[in-house]
């Protein structure tokens, strides 16, 4: 079971994830697409106000067809040029990492395993 700390809106626990996101201390697993947002986050140098302008639209879309507390998770290029890949979820809910440890399922390395090398992509440089 999950120790959740905030929940939207009844997650059945059998939907697929769409969406997770782990820190250190807390994560966020989302399922179900209410809306996708695509927008690049500079276009003609606004600075990103057509992307905030597009993110507040679409989460008052969200509210009124019933998402309580819509949130916005997924991820933005690097080229800002290029169009983000967001969207809200339908379902949602953030907890602490401890609480789904038990959940993971985990390739985890064995205690007698040495790890010999460390490869981060991309490099330090390109990064």
């Amino acid at each position: 079971m999950f120790n959740a700390i905030v929940t939207q809106a009844s997650n059945p626990p059998e939907r697929p994830v769409d969406f997770s996101y782990y820190s250190a201390h807390r994560c966020v697993i989302a399922s179900g697409i209410f809306e996708r947002i695509s927008q690049p986050v500079q276009t003609d140098g606004d600075n990103g106000q057509s992307l905030w302008q597009k993110i507040q639209a679409t989460m008052a879309r969200a509210r009124a067809q019933g998402v309580s507390a819509p949130i916005v998770v997924g991820a933005i290029p690097f080229d800002i040029r290029r169009p983000s890949c967001l969207f809200i979820p339908q379902y949602y809910h953030f907890s602490l990492r401890q609480a789904d440890a038990s959940l993971a399922s985990c390739n985890c390395v064995s205690p007698t395993t040495t790890i010999t090398h460390v490869n981060s992509m991309p490099n330090a440089r390109h990064f």
